[in-house]
């Protein structure tokens, strides 16, 4: 009894053992390729989210000839609904860039698999464009001083309110 009890225990030994091997080599993420036409300082690591969601990161990016080739690992147990958009968006004020994945809703269950090659896109406006800022504070001085109740109208009946307390 003592003998089987040794080998059960060596069995099971090996069976664990084999399992966590198994485990170490398995990667808890699938793979997905994208091409860009220019990826805005994307670097390997970055981030990739949807909806605020970190759902994987970046692997590689790498220079083709005619295209940018960016490798993603992606969480397993992730399933991206086809026809989703792969978004190169900035992250910050340091000029680093993140992919946002903009789901769509499936109606049916069709989802992207694992080293799929799909078009990545980039977003047009960014937020610290200088030519935009200066678009949107002339916007925004112009609504100010174009209505009846400006801070300027404001300040000049202060000024005369206060005139006439000093009579």
């Amino acid at each position: 009894m003592d003998k089987f009890r040794s080998w059960l225990v060596a069995f099971l030994a090996v069976v664990m053992l084999v399992g966590f091997v198994w485990r170490i080599n398995s990667p808890d993420y699938y793979n997905l390729e994208l091409h860009f036409q220019k990826v805005n300082f994307l670097t390997t690591d970055a981030i990739v989210q949807t909806r605020g969601v970190a759902i994987g990161r970046v692997e590689s990016v790498n220079l083709t000839d005619s295209l940018v080739r960016v490798i993603v690992n992606i969480n397993n147990g992730v399933k991206i609904p086809r026809g989703s958009r792969f978004i190169i968006k900035p992250k910050g004020l340091m000029g680093k860039s993140m992919i946002e994945v903009a789901f769509i809703k499936a109606t049916k269950a069709d989802y992207l698999n694992p080293e799929e090659t799909l078009k990545g896109y980039i977003q047009n406006d960014s937020p610290f464009d200088p030519r935009q800022m200066e678009k949107h504070i002339f916007k925004g001085l112009q609504g100010i001083f174009s209505r009846d109740d400006s801070l300027l109208i404001q300040l000049k009946e202060m000024n005369e309110q206060l005139k006439q307390l000093r009579k």
